[in-house]
């Protein structure tokens, strides 16, 4: 999927024919749909991006050594946070904390505390 920075629309694959000649060109969607969105992308042949693609692809697998090895950190450091609490647990407490906050809101109180725990604890 390409996304166009300036408006913000996806670009589609489009074929043209263009005085008999017939190509292979991508547009951005609001030069093609009335999105009420002014566009001053230009038209790109397919081949210009499957050549782009081409380059980030070869550009990213010639440094495949220091991405994996901080790909291998990452995941490491994921793995090794220490977090005793299953998956179970954690919907148990959201329950609890769900039906105090429900309590505290009903009767007026001031159920802040709660709801940042609650915040807290949807978290990832």
């Amino acid at each position: 999927m390409i996304i166009y920075g300036n408006c913000g629309e996806v670009f589609r694959r489009v074929h043209w024919n263009n005085r008999g000649k017939k190509s292979i060109v991508w547009r951005c969607v609001s030069r093609l749909e009335n999105t009420g969105l002014f566009c001053d992308a230009l038209t790109v042949q397919e081949s210009t991006i499957e050549q782009v693609l081409v380059t980030a692809i070869n550009n990213t697998l010639s440094g495949k050594d220091a991405f994996l090895s901080t790909l291998q950190t990452n995941i490491a450091t994921v793995l090794s946070k220490e977090n005793d609490q299953t998956l179970a647990d954690i919907d148990i407490r959201l329950e609890e904390l769900q039906t105090q906050l429900l309590k505290l809101a009903s009767s007026k109180a001031d159920y802040e505390d709660v709801a940042e725990e609650t915040h807290r604890e949807r978290q990832p």
